[in-house]
């Protein structure tokens, strides 16, 4: 069984964990090799205990009673201001074993709902291109709505928008 609920202190270091080996196994074959290297767990866990003690973003874990924390979501206001919404999913990670088990799904479905209870009108989540995690938010809802190039070790890197504008209706699922 899995519980999604809010994240607490304690839970940093595994959010941390997740986030760093979850971007070295998503994006192997899509960011250079030595960036991935040079990702840092303890800059990750400064990280998120930054989000969490300014109370600027809503931080999820999703936790099994045999796992511990498999999985973890963020979102919070858009940060670009180039969309008609107003809120973002900033980070959804789910570990190897779980994905496809409807833990990312139920993880979004809860951002969604705690956006929409703060007011905010959609949410936008940005995706390299090339990650399959692009097929998973088309085939919640999530509408096609611009690319920018992310600069990262003299290589450009393609990255794409999803907009979700109803977020009372992806909460209910």
């Amino acid at each position: 069984m899995i519980v999604i609920r809010h994240a607490r202190r304690n839970d940093v270091p595994n959010i941390a964990r997740i986030h760093i080996d979850m971007w070295r196994v998503a994006y192997a074959e899509l960011l250079p090799p030595g960036f991935l290297r040079q990702l840092s767990y303890s800059r990750s866990r400064l990280q998120w205990e930054a989000l969490l003690e300014r109370h600027s973003g809503i931080l999820l874990v999703a936790e099994s009673n045999e796992d511990g924390i498999v999985g973890f979501a963020a979102g919070g206001a858009e940060r670009t201001r180039s969309f008609a919404v107003d809120g973002e999913l900033m980070a959804l990670y789910v570990l190897a074993g779980h994905q496809g088990s409807g833990v990312g799904s139920a993880l979004l479905r809860r951002i969604a709902g705690e956006l929409d209870a703060n007011g905010r009108n959609g949410m936008v989540v940005w995706v390299l291109a090339g990650n399959p995690a692009t097929e998973f938010y088309a085939h919640l809802g999530g509408e096609p709505a611009g690319e920018q190039r992310l600069e990262i070790e003299d290589e450009s890197i393609p990255e794409r928008a999803y907009v979700f504008r109803d977020l009372r209706a992806l909460a209910a699922g």
